[in-house]
């Protein structure tokens, strides 16, 4: 059971980042067999694991590289090609004695040895997904946009968890070998892929301990159907289809369910509290900024956005200055969302330059730029469902500090304070944006207020220059409005240049200091708020009402 539980391990380590990748049983192969040649060839057994675990390694690295822009299916396809290679190479090489197999393995391991070395993957794991490559996976895993908007290189992430998922099918497929003393091409076909993979879904992928409780499960479920005898196998598929259906998120999900619900019925702060709206005492009122106050940081120039034949931005620029607030105001489908698409990266530009600083950053990805300095928010919420509110916020604080993961995962001191510092932050900008009560919940728990204060949390704890604020009081109480403005405003007095998306004018009028209007892809107004409100463009096209 414990070679089982590992392997599903690798599909967890595999589905933690979102990639549906199913090369484990090829690579069980290349770990049982490496070790196979080297013990029967006279060699030290270790000399066999070694290179089983760094050709996997390698392999796993380079064909997550070649897959890196394949996702779902496709990559299932990918993935499910590379095993049936696998396969015909064992066949094919007589070093390997082909579908014969190889015999004489020695039995090195022995079941307490193999439920050490679970124990230890396990434990290796868990720290790997408190790390920030862990939650960078999870990340990836609910929303690749929003990962690329917090800066989260999604080649580096693919490429680690294939070589992870590798490494761990490899451990596994040693254990088998050293557990069976015959292997053959046949115990790593399609059917073992199955049999593995139906392990970690039942167990569920949420949790790091989901697929080895789904692998306990599914071991002894034919133990206890035994007295049905002919109806066995039929009974097991009925009770696998029935936790499927009924607990989607597997049986480690809804324990987890349970729990959260046993929590509110004893009681629990945590999950009792009702919504907050932004309190008035969450900040201090800051001291206005004079317009024009601060040096262009962030330029676009001549920015164009074609989708087929409709212009969605034509020829737009735009200058944002550290410690001013600017706003940008216009119908629905002017373009506004777009233009933010092309200044964080998500979009690329037909024409134009963007600068920062004066440097020409317009080919660079929407990763890379957060990592300048440059943040967005979305018009309609991305945020993390599965963890709590503190994890979100701890996940950009980590991101943006970048402590590493593997000086945690070796209980390194320093690394070990890196994290206690991001945890403190992450609780103090809880507290600026009033979700202190909130942090200890999930956030598919919370409400639409909190959760689009709780994106605006996660972008301050990313450390920006350059904010970009797509309508963020979008859903919000009327009286959470003002003490909102104080805090873009406190933001701006930081230093960050800020770009404010709305509809609310009056809201606008009273935050920013520069003005920017669009309408059908093109700026047709800047300046002053005051100014700007009364152009007649802009009357014409957006307001309706001069003075308004």
């Amino acid at each position: 059971m414990s070679t089982a539980a590992v392997a599903s391990l690798a599909f967890y380590v595999a589905f933690a980042a979102g990639q549906f990748n199913l090369a484990q049983a090829g690579f069980m192969a290349i770990g049982a067999y490496s070790v196979a040649v080297a013990t029967t060839g006279g060699q030290n057994v270790m000399l066999g694991v070694t290179v089983g675990i760094l050709a996997s390694a390698i392999l796993g690295g380079l064909l997550s590289l070649i897959t890196s822009r394949l996702a779902g299916v496709y990559l299932a396809i990918a993935t499910l090609s590379f095993v049936q290679v696998v396969e015909q190479v064992i066949y094919l090489t007589p070093a390997l004695n082909g579908p014969m197999g190889i015999y004489g393995i020695p039995l090195v391991l022995g079941a307490t040895e193999c439920v050490l070395l679970l124990g230890v993957i396990a434990f290796l794991i868990s720290l790997l997904m408190r790390s920030q490559i862990g939650y960078e996976m999870r990340i990836l895993r609910e929303d690749p946009v929003v990962a690329r908007g917090v800066g989260v290189n999604e080649t580096r992430i693919r490429v680690f968890s294939g070589v992870a998922t590798a490494v761990i099918a490899a451990i596994a497929g040693t254990m088998k070998a050293l557990t069976t003393s015959y292997i053959s091409p046949d115990e790593f076909s399609f059917g073992l892929l199955i049999q593995i993979l139906s392990f970690a879904v039942i167990g569920g992928t949420d949790r790091f301990w989901g697929p080895i409780v789904g692998t306990a499960v599914l071991v002894m479920l034919p133990e206890y159907t035994r007295a049905f005898q002919e109806y066995r196998m039929v009974l097991t598929g009925v009770i696998i289809v029935g936790v499927i259906v009924l607990f989607p998120e597997g049986i480690a999900g809804a324990l987890l369910r349970v729990h959260q619900i046993s929590r509110k019925w004893l009681g629990s702060t945590s999950l009792e509290k009702p919504a907050r709206s932004l309190s008035q005492e969450s900040m201090a009122s800051p001291t206005r900024l004079v317009a024009n106050g601060g040096a262009n940081v962030f330029r676009g120039i001549n920015l164009k956005r074609h989708f087929g034949g409709v212009t969605a931005v034509d020829d737009v620029g735009i200058e944002l200055s550290s410690g001013v607030v600017h706003g940008l105001i216009g119908p629905n489908g002017a373009g506004k969302s777009t233009l933010v698409d092309l200044l964080s990266g998500e979009q690329s530009t037909a024409t134009g330059k963007i600068y920062l600083d004066g440097v020409d950053i317009t080919a660079t990805s929407a990763s890379e730029r957060t990592r300048l300095g440059i943040v967005r928010t979305f018009q309609h919420t991305r945020v993390t469902q599965n963890i709590t509110a503190r994890e979100v916020v701890f996940s950009g604080c980590l991101i943006a500090a970048r402590p590493g993961s593997l000086g945690f995962m070796l209980w390194l001191p320093k690394s070990r304070a890196a994290y206690r510092d991001a945890m403190l932050q992450a609780d103090k900008i809880l507290e600026r944006l009033d979700l202190s009560d909130a942090a200890s919940r999930y956030v598919r728990d919370l409400g639409w207020e909190e959760q689009r204060r709780l994106e605006v949390a996660r972008a301050i704890a990313l450390r920006p220059r350059v904010l970009l604020l797509d309508e963020p009081t979008a859903g919000m109480h009327a009286s959470s409005l003002p003490p909102f403005a104080r805090l873009v405003r406190s933001l701006a007095d930081d230093g960050m240049a800020i770009l404010l998306i709305e509809h609310n004018v009056p809201f606008i009028r009273s935050t920013v200091d520069q003005l920017y209007a669009m309408d059908s892809g093109r700026m047709i107004a800047r300046g002053r708020s005051e100014d700007v409100l009364v152009d007649k463009a802009v009357i014409d096209s957006y307001l309706g009402v001069r003075g308004e």
